[in-house]
C-alpha cells in the first residue's frame, strides 16, 4: 500500500469515527428534546393554571382597585372642595388682614398725630406755665413797685406840701427883697455879674504882675471876674480881670495869693480845682 492509500484509509477511519459520534449525539439529543418537551408541556400547563389564578386574582384586585379608585376620587373631590373652601377662607382672611392692616396704619397715623398734638399741648402748657410764673413774678414785682410808688407819691405829696409852703415863704421873702432892692436901686444883674461862667483857658502873656489870657467877653469873662492859675495840677495864683476884649483879657495878679511865678501856657480856670 502506498502513501496515498494509507492517507485515504486514515481519512476514512476518521470520518467513520466522526459519523459515529454524530449519531450518538443525535440519538442523545432526540431523547433530551422529548424529555424537555414533556417538561415544557407540564410547565405550560402549570403556567396556564397559574395564569388563570393570577387572572382571577388580578380581576379581584382590579375590582378592589376600581373600588379604591372611586373612593379616592370621591375623597379627592371632597378634599378639593375643602381646599377651595379653605382658599376662600384664606382669601377672606387675607382681605380682612389687609383691611385690618390699613385700619391699623390709619390708627397708627392718628396715634402719632395725637402724640404730636399732645407734645405740642405739653409744650404749650409748659410755656403757659412759665409765662404764668413769670407773670406772677412780674405782678408781684409790679405790686411791690405800686406799693413803693404809692409810698413815694405820699412822700412826694408831703414834700410838695412842704415845698409849696416853702415856696410861699420864698415868694414872700422875694417880694420883700425886691422891695428893698428897688428902694436901694439894686438890680438882679448886679447881684450875679461878679460870678463868671465855668471857663478853661491858658496864659498867653506875662509881664511882671500882669498877664493875658485867651478868654474874653465872647466866652463870658468880664471885667472884675477872677481866674485861678494852675500848672501840672498845682495852684500857682489868682488874677483879677481889669480889661476884657472879645477874644482875650488882661488880668492883674492878686498879691498874697501867688505861690509860684506865672508862666506862659499855665492853665487858667474860673472853676475851683483841688490841688493834686
Amino acid at each position: 500500500m502506498n502513501l496515498v492509500g494509507k492517507i485515504i484509509t486514515i481519512l476514512i477511519l476518521l470520518l467513520s469515527v466522526c459519523f459515529l459520534m454524530i449519531g450518538v449525539m443525535v440519538n442523545a439529543s432526540h431523547q433530551n428534546w422529548k424529555a424537555m418537551a414533556l417538561k415544557n408541556k407540564e410547565l405550560v400547563e402549570s403556567a396556564s393554571r397559574e395564569k388563570k389564578v393570577i387572572l382571577e386574582q388580578t380581576q379581584e384586585k382590579d375590582l378592589i382597585i376600581e373600588t379604591e379608585k372611586v373612593a379616592r376620587m370621591l375623597r379627592l373631590q371632597q378634599l378639593e372642595s375643602q381646599l377651595n373652601l379653605a382658599k376662600q377662607e384664606r382669601d377672606q382672611a387675607n382681605a380682612d388682614l389687609a383691611a385690618q392692616r390699613v385700619k391699623a396704619q390709619q390708627n397708627m397715623i392718628q396715634a402719632n398725630e395725637a402724640e404730636e398734638r399732645l407734645a405740642q399741648q405739653d409744650g404749650l402748657i409748659t410755656s403757659l406755665q412759665e409765662q404764668l410764673k413769670a407773670s406772677t413774678i412780674d405782678v408781684a414785682q409790679q405790686r411791690e413797685k405800686v406799693v413803693e410808688m404809692t409810698n413815694q407819691i405820699f412822700e412826694l405829696e408831703g414834700t410838695k406840701r412842704q415845698m409849696q409852703a416853702t415856696l410861699g415863704d420864698l415868694q414872700a421873702e422875694t417880694t420883700q427883697a425886691r422891695k428893698v432892692m428897688m428902694a436901694n436901686g439894686i438890680t438882679l444883674t448886679d447881684l450875679t455879674s461878679h460870678i463868671p461862667r465855668a471857663l478853661d483857658g491858658e496864659v498867653t502873656y506875662v509881664m511882671e504882675d500882669n498877664i493875658s489870657v485867651n478868654l474874653g467877653e465872647d466866652d463870658g469873662l468880664l471885667k472884675g471876674h477872677t481866674v485861678d492859675i494852675h500848672r501840672d495840677g498845682r495852684y500857682v495864683g489868682t488874677a483879677r480881670i481889669f480889661k476884657a476884649e472879645p477874644n482875650r483879657s488882661a488880668a492883674e495878679l492878686i498879691p498874697g495869693l501867688s505861690s509860684l511865678p506865672v508862666q506862659i501856657g499855665d492853665h487858667v480856670t474860673t472853676k475851683w480845682v483841688r490841688d493834686q
